[in-house]
């Protein structure tokens, strides 16, 4: 191969890399479309995260608003239904009979309650009745709404005459019932317990 000829192969391959050389421009074009697109939807996604940053706070704190607005209605609840039950007692130990009904119920809780205040009439009750079922051990307590609240605090308040130690004739061991708020079923009753010795 002569000197020509390998001239002409040098420059033929210094054309193939020229036109390669061209070619980068159109390239570097290319990538910086493409940065900017990218750059675009990047700051797109910022503005996106940056709105849902802001919504997630106000959620939050709509959240917390309504959290402490649960919990003051509770509150509210449980005041309302302490206050509802303030004309109540709860009365235990008194015997059930089979098929007993309010009124045989009331009746029972007359017989005991004269022991305390021998004027206390039906007509000072508004209604007593069984809280649930008998079961084997235990002889279910007995609620009793009065009509006004002085005979119930006067009840209350002479519970102790019932107590007796005679063989036959109730004792009473009465205990105002703690519960803490916001149980499912908050009673806060004072409870009466009879407990009739055979």
């Amino acid at each position: 191969m002569d000197k020509s000829e390998e001239l002409l192969e040098k420059l033929s391959q210094l054309n193939s890399k020229m036109s390669r050389l061209e070619s980068i421009p159109n390239q570097i074009s290319n990538l910086a479309s493409t940065l900017k697109t990218v750059s675009v939807d990047m700051e797109q996604l910022r503005k996106e995260i940056k709105g849902l940053r802001e919504e997630n706070i106000s959620l939050r704190q709509k959240n917390q608003l309504l959290e402490n607005k649960i919990s003051f209605l509770e509150f509210d609840m449980n005041d309302l239904e302490q206050y509802s039950r303030t004309q109540n007692l709860e009365i235990q130990g008194i015997p059930v009979s089979d098929n007993e009904n309010n009124a045989e119920t009331e009746s029972k809780v007359l017989t005991v309650l004269k022991k305390i205040d021998e004027n206390i009439s039906h007509d000072d009750i508004d209604i007593a009745h069984r809280l649930g079922k008998s079961k084997a051990n235990k002889t279910p307590s007995i609620i009793v709404r009065f009509v006004s609240r002085r005979t119930r605090n006067n009840i209350y308040k002479e519970r102790r005459k019932l107590k007796s130690n005679a063989p036959g004739k109730p004792t009473s061991c009465f205990q105002p019932r703690v519960t803490t708020c916001f149980q499912p079923r908050v009673t806060n009753l004072p409870r009466v317990t009879t407990c009739f010795q055979q």
